[in-house]
């Protein structure tokens, strides 16, 4: 594949080269352990090197990622957190994903994120729910609390002015 960084592919010219015309094995690759590229984006690779396996866009061994091989150690049977078994190799989840079963399919989130459907979203709407909550209800409180002072100092107002003192003051006859 010659290595044309124009096109996007995930071969980049090393500093050597001064040709966009010049042969693949004077070109370095974003991914490593990549042999062939895919030309859509500079981040995924279409065939892995010899001894590593596609896993997603990347190229891995099979014990990268794993926590038990099988016992020829030719494949994965346990994948690490945030991994899953994809066909001899363990695979990253989604981006916050702690658990899944595909690349798509994430069941278990990290902190501060929930499961909505097949991905993690950030909690943010139910911790403003709660900020909002709490506010009408110390709102709510405070004026309350400043219905039932003035109703008090209202009758204590017509208290006193039924005996005909007000508080503080010495009656003189």
């Amino acid at each position: 594949m010659a290595c044309n960084p124009t096109t996007q592919n995930c071969k980049a010219l090393t500093k050597e080269s001064s040709s966009s015309q010049a042969k693949a094995d004077e070109c370095k690759t974003n991914v490593p352990n990549c042999q062939a590229c895919d030309t859509s984006t500079t981040t995924k690779c279409a065939t892995c090197s010899s001894g590593y396996t596609l896993a997603g866009p990347l190229c891995v061994k099979p014990e990268d990622n794993c926590t038990s091989l099988n016992s020829d150690k030719s494949e994965c049977d346990i994948c690490n957190v945030s991994f899953f078994k994809s066909t001899k190799v363990c695979a990253p989840c989604k981006e916050n994903c702690t658990q899944c079963t595909s690349a798509t399919d994430c069941t278990y989130c990290t902190k501060d994120f929930f499961a909505s459907g097949n991905s993690c979203n950030q909690a943010t709407a139910s911790i403003g729910v709660i900020s909002g909550v709490t506010i009408a209800t110390v709102v709510a409180l405070g004026a309350l609390c400043f219905l039932v002072w003035r109703e008090l100092r209202k009758n204590r107002i017509l208290a006193v002015d039924a005996a005909g003192t007000r508080p503080g003051s010495l009656a003189l006859d």
